[in-house]
């Protein structure tokens, strides 16, 4: 089906999409919103008084018997109107076959105004939606399984030509543009050359509709839906996969067992990261992501699902909100495996609370913390002192303010006169807005320079940088030093970098610049007017703290990149552990009981062995480290199994747990059961529509009336009968993939390094051959263990972090400062969902309705390449 609804009438199939949400009715006395992008639909100016959408009857007695109903005679069998019933008695009024709701409206005023049907099949119907497939209908998930099974169609049949539209949408996101935009001389110019090039051989210029303010708002509601329909047709399908039942022989099972995962090819396996957003200018919101793993490019690809005000975020009101998410997507449940969550203890509990109410399918393999998710997080722990038991509040956040605020207010020209207009970003928009009530301390005191951090070295890095950026003379003094020991970048001097616990990696950042800066923060010493600021002293302790941090920012980098799963984050996490532990053995020998720097140490390694701890007691993060072949041997493993039995080789004794765990881990994933014993002659059945009954009971799709075949052995259905089986296929895949990864570790690690950078660190290469290594021997051997290779898979599609929402929040602020008069909640989610799909999908270009996410990922590689 075409679904370029810009460019050409929408079909009329008299599909419907699942559960679209309840949308309140237009006033209809008042017209505010123009046209539907459909340049044959547009009413001419005689029209335009007409009434473009129904007035809905809500009092009407709509439960009238179908003999006081007809259907309406219109030429054509695909005319819209064929999805209405006219009034015997009564010929204003209709009546929607889809939802059944009743409205005024005197068709035959205007025969041709087919406006008010298209608006409330497009906006108001809710059920179903009238451009979009009926995913109630298992016919349609049939169809939608078949697609994603054949391996040879052709994908450019889901290729379209990118409307004005599309192009302004994405101008406005990429630019971040006013959507008042579409309407400016440099938008009209741009449209009117556009349309000089005909879209198709039948196309005339004059007939191609041009954005404006209310139809691109149209358009992004519009586009907004086919994303949602997107996801819902993805979520829909697979959930029918993978709840498909499989009745084998016992002789036969590995035949079943190779179909089973097969068909396990064609599932998205999804893991949802959520996160509650406080914001001054936009109150508060909860951002809800679908992530999952594409393995043609080896990193998990983000898709923000939710952009919702959250005034409260509560267990409760976050609880909601997450099940509102399971409510829109049917079968979301089902392909849920793993969710991660910010640190605070409240975000915590939700998915316990949502694995004991029964809420998540036994798919979901459990929830991942956040390790160093927000800048105050990441500051504290590098620095400051924290509770023992928590991260604690941040104690001098106040003064952090204050001094950041200084730094803005007192910042010079290269004239030397004040710098009045200031570039707002988020944070100083933040200190901006809340200068009230920090203006309650002088900025020119000594309290604005008090003790930020425990640590000496930013309060004088701080104070130093405060000093040069409020003075004139010393910004020439500074630069005229930067010149002499060439610390130059574009003819600019390398700027003191400003500490403030609201920034990510602020400590790394300033620690690295005090270091490039030596000689030339030495040199500035010998100014009177500034003061002695650093000494040889102070140049030994920021070694010692960038030899901690520098390797810890690698670290944090590397988790907050998509390449980087589960699967990796306990393997580099171990991997800083042990480098701080011996590096802490070092110190504590060789330093002095007096050195300032000592109880930093201990303080920083209490925190990284309580996350140590915190990531291996949890299962899915130990299970994963073990497919990591940088990491099959790691002694670890014999630490948390340990043995009983000292006869049994440890490598043996590790391979026989791992091994039961996974078959835990994989039944409910593979869903076939042996026939009872007294049918063993019975021919192997996999269940499809026949054995699908269970799926579309728990989400809803089939009636209770709906026939049912072939369910003799429904009852008998025990998943659990092949766990003996499976764990000894797990268990041979496991001895041969051990073997397999030690003799090619140090071959795929070479490999790693001879395309690394020359120039990083040797802590920072050997977290790229954890990642890079694992991933080149699954991409090249994941055939020969394909039990592994599904466990596999499931671990890459749950994140190692929750970092994923606050570049996503960016996102969105960014949106909303350009545009918070214009828009309203709607509007605002619907940009934030856009622009979040835009980053992985040219959906401009390619009908998502109609395609596969394997599809569109794929299409969107080959368009940007072209």
């Amino acid at each position: 089906m075409n679904h370029d609804i810009l460019d050409s009438p929408p079909p009329s199939n008299g599909s419907s999409e699942l559960f679209i949400p309840q949308i309140s009715f237009r006033n209809t006395t008042t017209c505010d919103t123009s046209v539907i992008d459909n340049s044959n639909s547009m009413p001419t100016p005689k029209r335009r008084k007409v009434l473009e959408n129904f007035i809905l009857l809500k009092d009407y007695p709509s439960q009238f018997e179908d003999s006081d109903w007809t259907h309406i005679e219109s030429k054509g069998k695909n005319s819209i109107w064929s999805h209405f019933l006219e009034g015997k008695k009564d010929r204003s009024t209709l009546k929607c076959t889809h939802c059944n709701h009743v409205f005024r409206y005197n068709r035959r005023k205007a025969p041709y105004n087919i406006q008010p049907a298209e608006n409330h099949l497009r906006y108001d119907c809710t059920d179903p939606d009238y451009f979009h497939g009926n995913l109630k209908d298992e016919r349609i998930i049939k169809e939608i399984c078949e697609k994603k099974q054949n391996k040879y169609r052709n994908l450019k049949q889901y290729i379209k030509t990118q409307s004005f539209f599309d192009l302004a949408v994405e101008l406005i996101l990429e630019s971040r543009l006013s959507i008042n935009w579409v309407e400016s001389s440099v938008a009209k110019n741009l449209w009117a050359t556009m349309a000089l090039i005909p879209i198709d051989n039948t196309s005339k210029p004059e007939q191609v509709l041009k954005p404006n303010k209310s139809n691109i708002t149209n358009f992004i509601c519009t586009k907004s839906k086919d994303i949602n329909y997107f996801w819902k047709s993805e979520i829909a399908s697979s959930a029918y996969i993978l709840n498909e039942k499989t009745f084998t022989k016992r002789n036969k099972f590995l035949v079943s067992l190779t179909k089973r995962l097969y068909a396990l090819d064609n599932v998205t396996f999804m893991s949802l990261v959520f996160d509650h957003w406080s914001n001054h200018k936009m109150s508060n919101y909860l951002g809800v992501l679908l992530v999952t793993y594409d393995e043609e490019e080896g990193k998990q690809i983000p898709f923000l699902v939710k952009m919702d005000r959250s005034d409260s975020h509560k267990k409760i009101d976050i609880s909601q909100q997450l099940g509102e998410i399971f409510s829109k997507f049917d079968g979301l449940r089902t392909v849920t495996v793993g969710m991660s969550t910010d640190n605070v203890a409240n975000m915590l509990k939700v998915p316990r609370e949502f694995t004991r109410n029964g809420l998540l399918s036994s798919h979901f393999l459990g929830d991942v913390p956040c390790l160093l998710h927000s800048p105050d997080i990441m500051n504290s722990t590098l620095l400051d002192m924290v509770e023992e038991d928590g991260l604690g509040p941040v104690d001098s956040k106040h003064e952090s303010e204050l001094l950041e605020l200084a730094a803005i207010k007192y910042q010079l020209n290269s004239d030397g006169s004040r710098n009045n207009i200031l570039k707002q970003d988020i944070f100083t928009n933040y200190l901006l807005s809340n200068s009230s009530q920090l203006s309650s301390e002088p900025a020119e005191t000594g309290g604005l320079l008090s003790f930020i951090t425990d640590d000496i070295i930013l309060k004088k890095n701080n104070q130093l940088a405060h000093a040069i950026k409020s003075n004139h003379v010393n910004q020439l003094l500074y630069r005229e030093l930067c010149i002499e020991f060439a610390k130059m970048h574009e003819d600019e001097p390398l700027a003191l970098k400003t500490y403030s616990k609201s920034k990510w990696l602020s400590a790394v950042d300033v620690l690295l610049r005090l270091r490039e800066l030596k000689l030339v923060l030495m040199e500035l010493n010998e100014e009177p007017s500034l003061g002695v600021f650093f000494e040889e002293e102070d140049f030994v302790l920021i070694d010692d703290l960038t030899d901690i941090l520098s390797p810890f920012h690698s670290l944090c980098e590397m988790l907050s990149n998509g390449t980087c799963t589960i699967k990796n984050t306990l393997p580099m996490l171990i991997s800083y552990k042990d480098k701080i532990d011996k590096m802490f053995a070092e110190k504590s020998r060789s330093c002095s009981p007096a050195y300032r720097h000592l109880p930093v140490f201990i303080r920083f390694k209490r925190k990284i062995d309580k996350y140590y701890k915190k990531y291996v007691s949890m299962d899915n993060c130990l299970l994963s480290s073990y497919l990591n072949i940088a990491f099959v041997d790691s002694s670890v493993f014999i630490e948390q199994f340990p043995r009983e039995n000292t006869e049994i080789k440890k490598s043996d004794h590790v391979i026989s747990v791992v091994s039961r765990k996974l078959t835990d881990i994989l039944i409910p994933f593979l869903n076939i059961s042996y026939y009872p014993t007294y049918d063993s002659d019975t021919e192997d059945i996999v269940g499809n529509s026949s054995h699908a009954e269970r799926v579309y009971d728990a989400e809803g799709y089939l009636s209770e009336g709906q026939k049912q075949e072939n369910l003799e052995f429904e009852g008998e259905f025990d998943e659990f009968s092949i766990k003996d089986d499976l764990h000894k296929r797990i268990r041979l895949e496991l001895e041969r993939y051990r073997l397999r990864a030690l003799s090619l570790v140090k071959e795929y690690s070479n490999e790693v390094l001879s395309k690394s950078n020359k120039s990083w660190s040797k802590f920072n290469r050997q977290v790229q051959v954890i990642v890079g290594a694992d991933r080149i021997f699954w991409s090249r051997h994941k055939r020969e263990f394909p039990l592994l290779s599904l466990a596999n898979r499931l671990f890459h599609c749950i994140p190692s972090t929750s970092i994923l929402t606050e570049r996503l929040f960016c996102l969105a602020s960014q949106i909303y400062d350009k545009r918070k008069n214009q828009l309203s909640d709607q509007t605002f989610e619907d940009l934030c969902i856009i622009r979040s799909f835009l980053l992985r999908i040219k959906s401009g270009s390619i009908n998502i309705t109609d395609c596969t996410l394997k599809d569109a990922l794929r299409l969107t590689k080959e368009l940007n390449m072209e």
